[in-house]
């Protein structure tokens, strides 16, 4: 279930489409596109100071 700092939409119990997910302090924390419930796509990753951590690919749930 998302909480309040996460956003994007849920089909059937699943998340699906683009979210995005906030730290406390209302910083962008990671961003990506979900497919049925798995990571699909691009992933970034980021620091609390907004600065990119990381970077990542994902297919079908599995990094890539």
């Amino acid at each position: 279930m998302p909480s309040k700092l996460d956003t994007g939409e849920m089909v059937n119990g699943k998340k699906h489409g683009y979210w995005i997910t906030y730290y406390a302090n209302g910083v962008k924390r990671s961003e990506g596109n979900y497919i049925h419930g798995k990571k699909d796509g691009p992933w970034i990753n980021y620091h609390k100071n907004g600065n990119i951590s990381g970077k990542a690919s994902f297919r079908d749930g599995k990094n890539s």
